[in-house]
């Protein structure tokens, strides 16, 4: 298991706790060789990684008593049984809605409220038809949306969480310095790109990085009048002048440090030091004035374009922070690299200590996209800074 055992402990007995405030009375998570974030979460069992296959969905049941059974394929009862879930149903390919239904018999839920993975950022890891079947089986059952209970559960991270998450921003920090100081001028993105990935393994990070790596470059629209961020590396050389944003993730033991850095060929000139030292400005105006507990992130993210424009950041300038499609200055990390909450208009979720969030703000020239990013925890006095603070564009010699 990724923690001890009264960590999960702990966790089923929070999950028990809002069953009880929302009428439910079980909760059924599940994960398969893709993702397993809430089974991982809640079992501590994680299905074997990187085979890229969804056939061997594994489940938990938890009661609102404090029952717990789960359901694995045969290749991973061995792990599955190391851990705090005393109930074990195994199965061989293929699954079918049986061996979820073994669950519900185990611990005698044959009636009442069951929580599914059906709302926000969620997803029922098993074939539709065999969900439909084990609806079927269960007449008295009625199924619910369990995404309120489990997004409040885990976007309040525990310490143990947290040392996590130290470790994977230290990681995240350590391979972008060593990715810049090895980098030379002349480089394409896809060389850097490389030696990030490199970097990222090296550091520490103990799941390959990819899923989460973005870079992009002023050489992307050198005379074609387009920016386009976020996308997979070019072979173009970049000449001196060129800037580029790589922007990275680091996973320890499941959980991410995600953020970007810049850096430019040669000498950054004032003109493109202004672009990224409003980005950073921004960023630290959000995380000091705009983000503390006991306010929504709706109310977090007007206090920000209040500092925005101030900055002379408004009057059209915006990249659409302030209307459709409500872009936003923070967002969720823990066993996902973007999670709820969103910082952002239209996001009414209440701000908590514990929360950990990515603060990211963006600033369009006409030569480049801008970005500077930091991860803090909210504290009740303030945040508290996870990643090494950016200190200004990063020159390649």
């Amino acid at each position: 298991m990724d923690f001890p055992e009264n960590e999960y402990r702990s966790r089923a007995a929070r999950a028990g706790a809002l069953m009880d405030e929302l009428g439910m009375d079980a909760v059924l998570v599940s994960g398969d060789s893709t993702a397993a974030h809430n089974y991982r979460y809640f079992s501590g069992h994680t299905p074997r990684n990187f085979q890229a296959t969804s056939g061997r969905p594994h489940l938990l049941l938890l009661t609102r008593e404090g029952g717990a059974a789960a359901c694995v394929n045969v290749f991973s009862e061995a792990t599955a049984r190391l851990g705090w879930v005393p109930e074990i149903h195994t199965y061989a390919q293929p699954f079918g809605h049986r061996d979820a239904l073994a669950l519900f018999e185990r611990l005698g839920v044959t009636r009442g409220r069951v929580g599914l993975e059906a709302g926000l950022d969620q997803r029922v890891m098993m074939p539709l038809i065999e969900l439909e079947r084990l609806e079927e089986a269960l007449p008295g059952c009625a199924w619910i949306d369990a995404a309120p209970l489990i997004w409040r559960i885990r976007m309040v991270k525990s310490p143990a969480e947290l040392e996590r998450l130290r470790r994977a921003h230290d990681i995240n920090g350590r391979a972008l310095a060593r990715t810049f100081a090895e980098a030379e001028r002349g480089m394409s993105e896809r060389q850097l790109y490389d030696l990030c990935s490199r970097s990222l393994i090296d550091a520490g990070s103990n799941e390959p990085p990819f899923a989460q790596m973005t870079i992009s470059s002023s050489v992307r629209h050198r005379g074609r009048g387009v920016i386009t961020p976020f996308a997979g590396p070019i072979e173009e050389p970049l000449q001196t002048g060129d800037t580029v944003f790589l922007d990275t993730g680091a996973i320890c033991d499941g959980y991410w440090g995600e953020f970007g850095r810049m850096a430019v060929m040669g000498e950054p000139t004032d003109d493109q030091r202004r672009g990224h030292d409003l980005a950073r400005t921004l960023v630290r105006r959000s995380i000091e004035e705009a983000l503390r507990p006991a306010i929504t992130a709706e109310q977090a993210m007007r206090v920000a374009l209040e500092a925005f424009a101030e900055e002379g950041f408004g009057n059209g300038k915006l990249t659409p922070y302030d209307r459709f499609p409500y872009f936003h200055i923070g967002h969720g990390l823990g066993l996902q690299s973007s999670e709820p909450p969103l910082v952002r208009l239209t996001d009414d979720t209440p701000l908590e200590a514990g929360m950990v969030l990515s603060v990211e703000v963006y600033v369009k020239t006409p030569e480049m996209q801008y970005g500077s990013e930091e991860t803090v925890v909210l504290t009740e006095h303030g945040c508290e800074l996870l990643s090494d603070p950016d200190r200004g564009l990063v020159t390649i010699a």
